[in-house]
């Protein structure tokens, strides 16, 4: 079938040009062209041949332009190629490098990678602390400003690299100053909050620590754990800042106590110093309402020992609240201290000494030994009194191993 169309297509083509021949030899004719002083003759036919030559010459130099421009686009993205995948390279090696702590051929590797791609911002930043890491604070500051050039309106992760670079100088003060350069909406970012919490920190600004606490907590970067204990810690500096100020007194120490959230003053350790600046300013009566009040929630024997210290007008009620106290918690050691302290200042010298050692004997210690040799030195035992100084001279050496 193939064969049979050949055959006719060759056949026609042959009509085609003896036509064309018969033609040409029937009718000569001539072209004319004229160009100033120049004539040009030739048969119409030759230049007809001519054009014809002159178009598929010119639609061939065409492709073959369009050839080596999509030729030479090839080379191009080749190239381009071969640099994105050069690039790509050393950035996974300074990122493996980095996350190792091989801080040269991490910051060797981000800059290297940084040059051949499109976006070296990550590649700057990490750099950069490499170059802190080894010690080279001068370079560590360049690729920052490297970083910022490649940042463009990524102005939030320089500031925030900034940030931390001072926090590691410990330059905290220009740390807290980089942080406010951001508007209010990113410096409750996560990674600004953190920033924050470790300046406050060492620089002891309890106040504005104690107002960012909330926003720690919705960072989530703490476990509930050491977020109870980060804001305990928290509030007992900032109480402890408070109640040394000139001029506080127990009226200034209460409003700032009853001005904190309530979940605070349940806690029983800043209740423990609440109490125990009312007990250093003389006001024990509001002392003693504060600890009852507790105890009645929560037992504590730091609580418990604080009591007894304290001076009240009614010392007989002080004495039946520690003995009450007793029913509940006849194994602890510092409330059998305080209820020894307190028979001693009843003249009730047996109870005394029966409390002072049911103490000792659960958990000896050196003040406890002081107290009952002094007892029994005013009962008369002289030398069961020394025997129980040298015991506790003893213990107070155990202590401080």
């Amino acid at each position: 079938m193939k064969l049979y169309l050949y055959s006719i297509l060759s056949l026609l083509g042959l009509i085609v040009g003896a036509f064309v021949m018969h033609s040409v030899a029937s009718h000569p004719s001539m072209v004319l062209i004229n160009v100033g002083e120049t004539t040009i003759e030739m048969s119409f036919w030759f230049a007809a041949s001519a054009l014809l030559l002159g178009m598929i010459v010119l639609i061939l130099l065409w492709k073959a332009f369009w050839w080596l421009l999509a030729s030479l686009a090839s080379s191009v993205s080749w190239i381009q190629e071969s640099r994105d995948k050069r690039a790509e390279r050393r950035t996974h090696l300074g990122l493996i490098h980095f996350v190792t702590g091989d801080w040269l051929h991490a910051k060797k590797d981000l800059i290297g990678g940084a040059k051949d791609t499109k976006k070296p911002l990550v590649n700057y930043l990490l750099a950069a602390r490499s170059a802190f890491e080894l010690g080279d604070t001068d370079e560590s500051h360049f690729l920052l400003e490297q970083a910022e050039k490649a940042a463009g309106d990524d102005l939030f992760s320089i500031t925030i690299s900034r940030a931390r670079l001072s926090l590691l100088e410990k330059k905290y003060p220009e740390c807290v100053l980089h942080i406010q350069s951001l508007p209010d909406s990113l410096q409750r970012h996560a990674a600004a909050v953190d920033v924050l919490r470790h300046a406050y920190i060492h620089l002891h600004r309890w106040a504005e620590l104690a107002a960012l606490l909330p926003d720690i907590k919705n960072t989530g970067l703490l476990t509930a754990e050491d977020f109870a204990q980060l804001e305990e810690n928290t509030h007992l500096a900032l109480f402890e800042e408070k109640a040394q100020l000139a001029g506080q007194g127990p009226e200034d120490l209460t409003r700032f106590w009853e001005s904190q959230p309530k979940h605070i003053r349940k806690n029983i350790r800043l209740i423990g110093m609440y109490a125990t600046w009312l007990h250093r300013y003389g006001a024990d009566e509001i002392a003693r309402a504060v600890i009852v009040k507790a105890l009645k929630n929560q037992w504590h024997s730091g609580l418990a020992e604080l009591f007894g210290q304290l001076t009240l007008e009614d010392k007989d009620q002080q004495f039946k609240t520690a003995q009450n106290w007793l029913g509940s918690h006849p194994d602890d050691a510092k409330l059998l201290f305080v209820l020894g302290k307190l028979a001693n200042k009843h003249s009730l010298w047996g109870q005394a000494r029966d409390y002072f050692e049911k103490s000792i004997a659960l958990q000896p210690c050196a003040k406890t030994y002081a107290q009952l040799a002094d007892l029994l030195a005013h009962m008369g035992e002289h030398e069961s009194s020394a025997a129980m100084y040298k015991k506790g001279l003893q213990a107070m050496v155990e202590q401080e191993k």
